[in-house]
């Protein structure tokens, strides 16, 4: 998957606001490619995210999405939701990383800025994914009746 931080980038490219960000992303999804080989190490960050977000004061407009992406890759390793394009799941696996890794652009434990990049991450990639989500949300809203 191709990263562009250029304005006018192509259409369905996931785009990162700075320089910093995408570099530090496109590590992230590498590491993403590799956990999605192993079901206990998908488990292992899901469980960590989760955590992560009980210990949050407020999550904000776009950390708000970040259970439902965890439901989601949760789903998908389980075999349950598959009807997920693998870019989208690399993104979204590599946005996991990077709301768990506490060392990331801004370190999180910065006073009131420390999230301020996880959000961002987090938006760009819900954004990006954002059928892939709905779609999921359709699924499991059915599946629940």
């Amino acid at each position: 998957m191709r990263h562009n931080t250029a304005k006018h980038s192509r259409p369905g490219t996931l785009e990162m606001p700075t320089k910093k960000l995408t570099e530090k992303f496109n590590e992230f999804q590498e590491n993403a490619k590799e956990i999605l080989k192993d079901e206990n190490r998908i488990e292992d960050l899901l469980l960590q995210a989760r955590q992560k977000l009980k210990e949050l004061p407020a999550g904000g407009d776009k950390l708000a999405y970040i259970p439902e992406l965890i439901l989601m890759i949760h789903s998908f390793v389980r075999g349950e939701y598959t009807a997920i394009s693998m870019p989208h799941l690399v993104a979204i696996v590599a946005a996991l990383i990077y709301f768990v890794t506490p060392l990331d652009v801004i370190p999180d434990t910065v006073p009131g800025a420390g999230l301020l990049d996880d959000a961002v991450v987090a938006g760009a990639v819900v954004k990006w994914c954002q059928d892939d989500i709905d779609k999921f949300m359709i699924w499991l809203e059915n599946k629940r009746k």
